[in-house]
């Protein structure tokens, strides 16, 4: 019921299509992917965009996958650096990104500013209210402002300790796909890029939490892709055909 959101599933779906690449459905492969891209494009919004954007640079990764460690630590070495030279905290960074002429960045970026300076509201259970958070609220609720961001608002849901539960959910998924990826080898290459396209797709959801929070039917998909990493992981669980 949302554009952004059924952009956002659109973006970070479309690499399941790549799964059938050597079936017999290889139309399938083509009308999905194209059929995602045109959902994300039509969604007229800057976050489905930065979404698929994530998933290419997902799919990029494969020929690194043996450093991803030294990439990771390049990465947090980089934000470091980058932070170091900028007056405001990193996250204003999301209110640069506007690729619609219509995004709203600064209110994603304020709104962990927010969470940060009323930690003390929220940290131990949660909170039923944040209408004092940011300038504007919602048409649904008058205790409430909008959270655009699915970790903060797994915060105001049950505090910190649900919050990195969360986190943890989405670290384990990846430590499994990894480890999975290194004990199949290049015995099954086959599964190797399934895991990897499921990492990738995973990878576009966790960037894109932080500019919006799933609601209706939209978190699916999201739980799908668990349920996808878990099968996928499995010790007995070989793609051989």
């Amino acid at each position: 019921s949302n554009y952004i959101l059924a952009g956002t599933v659109g973006a970070t779906s479309c690499t399941w299509f790549l799964t059938l690449w050597k079936t017999k459905a290889r139309k399938m492969v083509y009308l999905g992917v194209v059929s995602s891209i045109l959902i994300t494009y039509l969604s007229n919004s800057s976050g489905p965009i930065m979404s698929l954007f994530c998933l290419v640079i997902g799919l990029s990764a494969w020929p690194y996958r043996n450093n991803m460690k030294t990439i990771k630590s390049g990465i947090i070495v980089g934000l470091i650096v980058v932070q170091l030279f900028m007056n405001a905290p990193i996250w204003y960074l999301i209110g640069r990104i506007d690729l619609t002429g219509s995004s709203t960045g600064w209110h994603r970026a304020e709104l962990i500013d927010s969470a940060i300076r009323h930690l003390d509201e929220w940290w131990l259970f949660g909170t039923t209210y944040t209408r004092h958070w940011m300038p504007t609220g919602v048409s649904w609720s008058p205790n409430h402002t909008d959270i655009t961001n699915q970790y903060i608002k797994n915060g105001v849901w049950g505090g910190l300790i649900t919050m990195f539960l969360f986190i943890f959910m989405i670290s384990s998924s990846f430590g499994a796909i990894g480890r999975k990826i290194k004990e199949v080898g290049d015995k099954n290459r086959k599964h190797q890029v399934l895991l990897w396209i499921l990492g990738a797709s995973l990878f576009s959801h966790t960037i894109t939490f932080i500019s919006v929070r799933y609601f209706d039917q939209s978190i699916f998909y999201y739980y799908l892709l668990l349920a996808l990493i878990g099968y996928a992981t499995e010790e007995k669980t070989l793609v051989t055909k």
